[in-house]
């Protein structure tokens, strides 16, 4: 069964909810969609399918009502100085419930503080002062240094590698696990600041191999999702892995409930990256509004770990779990990004389906 994109969908989870699924939980549950995923390798947006499972009712409830209170917050405080980000945190499991996390910074935090309410329809809001975010890309001035991923010798290169933007000496990042378009047109996938533009199209694309030759030239930028997709060249191609996880294979994403449930259930993410290697941490955050860097706001990031699990260079790297039904591959939670405010993070593969289509 082909999925549609989701602009023609409207929201994934009631897309594709049937009567069927909601007869089949009992009365303390709710079915949700936790992921999408490709049945055929070879056709990955042809084959891709929702995956389903029930979670605790009360939990689902508690959660989308912080969600709201998230909106609300957003939009009566996002756009004031001192603000750093806003998020919601889904509740864990014999745990605390759901609230809003609000993070501020900066010689205005303390008057933001004092506007921001306790509570917003019977959801908690927290405000914590920490520091502002910052983007994850590298200067090759240090490129010198022994770091992780920098060498595949082959066509087809996998996520967790190194890779550089602008130019064969320019800013180094690490490449995502590939994107997928609705044509089927398969793209490498990356961070769209390591190019130092606005817009970065058109802009050549190089990853350190024997050969001179860059790899692509950046298709698609996208700046409020810090994303940019290359069209291989050179005989080049991405490959559906990661480079370094077990499994390596990737074949799905998790959706914005699926990303809230491995919250619920203390699940941890795993991240490889060229700077810092590989890095593990719980999720905080599956949906978190941002005004760092760049084009902002930028919503849909996916806050995880510490922010050291993700450091300059790392910019780009995928952000994994395995399948919860099938542990033979992995499923993208997000992109990595930036770094900060606590933690880690980046935009969420949910977000980027949801805006573009795309699929990893």
């Amino acid at each position: 069964m082909k999925i549609a994109s989701s602009a023609e969908l409207g929201v994934v989870g009631v897309a594709h909810l049937t009567s069927e699924d909601i007869r089949a939980a009992d009365r303390t549950q709710t079915p949700v969609v936790t992921g999408l995923e490709s049945k055929d390798r070879s056709q990955p947006y042809e084959s891709l399918e929702p995956v389903k499972r029930n979670v605790p009712q009360d939990w689902y409830d508690n959660l989308q009502r912080a969600r709201k209170a998230k909106q609300k917050v957003v939009s009566d405080h996002e756009h004031k100085k001192g603000i750093v980000g806003i998020g919601v945190r889904a509740g864990i499991a014999g745990g605390d419930n759901a609230d809003v996390i609000v993070d501020i910074s900066g010689k205005h935090a303390e008057k933001r503080r004092g506007e921001i309410p306790e509570e917003r329809n019977g959801t908690p809001i927290t405000v914590r002062k920490g520091p502002r975010i910052t983007p994850d890309g590298h200067s090759s001035c240090d490129s010198g240094n022994s770091y992780c991923n920098d060498y595949y010798h082959g066509s087809s290169i996998p996520g967790g590698m190194q890779c550089e933007g602008t130019d064969s000496s320019g800013p180094v990042g690490t490449l995502c696990s590939p994107i997928t378009k609705s044509n089927g047109d398969v793209r490498f996938a990356t961070a769209g600041h390591i190019f130092g533009a606005a817009c970065a199209c058109g802009q050549h694309f190089w990853h350190p191999t024997e050969s001179d030759y860059d790899v692509g030239t950046v298709s698609a930028h996208h700046c409020y999702d810090d994303i940019a997709l290359i069209e291989p060249e050179n005989g080049h191609s991405p490959e559906r892995e990661i480079q370094d996880a077990n499994p390596s294979a990737v074949q799905g994403q998790f959706t914005k409930s699926g990303v809230a449930d491995l919250r619920r259930r203390g699940e941890f993410i795993k991240k490889v990256g060229w700077r810092s290697c590989k890095t593990c941490g719980k999720i905080e955050s599956e949906d978190y509004t941002h005004s760092g860097y760049g084009c902002t706001p930028k919503d849909g990031q996916v806050k995880w770990g510490e922010a050291t699990d993700s450091k300059g260079g790392d910019s780009g790297a995928p952000v994994y779990h395995v399948n919860p039904n099938n542990t033979d591959h992995q499923w993208i939670v997000n992109i990595s990004l930036w770094s900060g405010s606590f933690s880690a993070g980046g935009t969420s593969a949910w977000s980027i389906y949801n805006k573009h289509g795309y699929i990893f």
